[in-house]
């Protein structure tokens, strides 16, 4: 036998499909199994009936890989394979209400519920509201209909009736609390400082902001003051909490992890491939906590451990935080995701795309009457899955997606993207 499992979908073009037969499939030794009693999907979307498919597939040959073909009804074919089982996929969506999504943003985020859709897995949307002093009025509920509005959708979330989004009515799934959102989560997070210190491995640190300004060096020196080597100050500096309380005077103290000497990690990122971040020399002992509220690096991984994520999907520029990461979790004695990083889209200057580059915030292209159809298409052109930066559909991008041409570099968004887009 040497057919191949095929899948006929009708009407892709709007999204549905009517039909769905199942037969045979062909794993990779060209070995066959037989699934009985050919069964029918009725009005499910594109997306769901690849997770159907895969978790069918994953179930009746555990461990292998498996090889099967999409047909749409033009002729063209897909193929899949050696996806995750459904599940055993957790992926997240984490957009922090510090400023207005946009195009950069975007296409993460679309990589991201493509891995976990294609992979039959879960979806979370998590508001890491952390940054209060860079929180933007209003970003978490525009953050919220920029992502219904692309179609991108989630299986557990802050509830829409739970500030800030308590404006919107859009329905988030099946468990919807506090867990999500990062500034209702300070004593969990307290828990695991508290574990660290017990640990030795976190220290009060007195340091001011120009304190860390001077620390700057131009070797390492960042968009933010989080880039720069801390150079050891307070590392053994203090005898007691209290006194370096009294050192900071008005100031909140902050807590700092203690790196191990000559500290390094090594990782398979999905798409980089295999990296070495060298801490010591890189970022020193790093802050992960100021006063009672935990910073980034210690509430991601408490998170990601907690709510069972398995896969880490985000920008390119928070590769380097993997590093500090992975040494958490061994600290805590907690097991780590996978990463898979996206390189970025810049603006014509090469910088990392903002406003200074103009706006390209989505939430200007869902007022002003655009299409998300169309801002699909640039995503989709960006990513090299279509030539042309025609208007497409997410089922048009499941079927053509493929994670390895994605470019390797950041993607410049030029006047001419952003006119075509509408944002002229």
């Amino acid at each position: 036998m040497t057919k191949t499992h095929i899948l006929r979908f009708a009407s892709l073009s709007r999204g549905w499909i009517d039909d769905c037969a199942m037969g045979s499939c062909r794993k990779q030794d060209s070995s066959f199994i037989r699934i009985p009693n050919p069964f029918v999907i009725k009005k499910s979307q594109f997306c769901a009936a690849i997770s159907i498919c895969c978790l069918w597939l994953e179930i009746a040959v555990p461990s292998r890989g498996i090889v099967f073909t999409i047909t749409i009804g033009d002729g063209h074919k897909k193929n899949f394979r050696n996806f995750t089982p459904a599940s055993a996929y957790v992926g997240r969506l984490a957009p922090a209400p510090t400023g207005a999504l946009h195009l950069g943003n975007a296409r993460t985020f679309l990589v991201a519920w493509l891995r976990a859709r294609l992979a039959g897995g879960r979806l979370l949307l998590r508001l890491e509201d952390l940054d209060h002093p860079k929180m933007k009025p209003g970003a978490a509920i525009e953050a919220y209909r920029d992502l219904s509005w692309l179609g991108l959708d989630w299986d557990a979330g802050p509830d829409a009736s739970f500030p800030p989004f308590a404006s919107h009515s859009v329905s988030c799934g099946e468990s919807c609390d506090k867990t999500f959102v990062q500034s209702h989560r300070t004593a969990f997070y307290a828990s695991f400082l508290d574990r660290l210190r017990r640990d030795g491995r976190a220290y009060p640190c007195a340091c001011s902001r120009k304190d860390l300004e001077s620390f700057r060096s131009a070797p390492n020196a960042g968009e933010d003051l989080t880039e720069c080597r801390y150079p050891g100050t307070c590392r053994d500096r203090f005898d007691s909490v209290a006194a370096a309380r009294a050192v900071a005077g008005c100031r909140e103290i902050g807590w700092r992890f203690r790196l191990e000497d000559e500290a390094s990690e090594r990782f398979v990122d999905g798409f980089f491939g295999h990296q070495e971040i060298r801490l010591d020399s890189w970022s020193g002992d790093f802050l992960i906590a100021r006063g009672k509220q935990a910073g980034y690096q210690l509430a991601v991984v408490a998170d990601d451990s907690a709510q069972g994520v398995t896969e880490v999907v985000r920008g390119a520029d928070l590769l380097p935080s993997t590093g500090r990461q992975l040494a958490l979790y061994r600290s805590l004695d907690l097991e780590p995701p996978a990463f898979f990083h996206v390189p970025l889209v810049t603006g014509p200057d090469g910088r990392r795309l903002a406003k200074r580059h103009g706006d390209s915030r989505l939430s200007r292209l869902r007022n002003a009457g655009r299409t998300p159809e169309r801002v699909l298409g640039w995503l989709a052109k960006s990513l090299r899955w279509q030539e042309n930066p025609g208007p497409t559909t997410l089922a048009e991008i499941c079927a053509a997606c493929a994670f390895d041409r994605i470019p390797r570099v950041p993607i410049m968004a030029t006047p001419e993207d952003l006119a075509w887009l509408g944002m002229d």
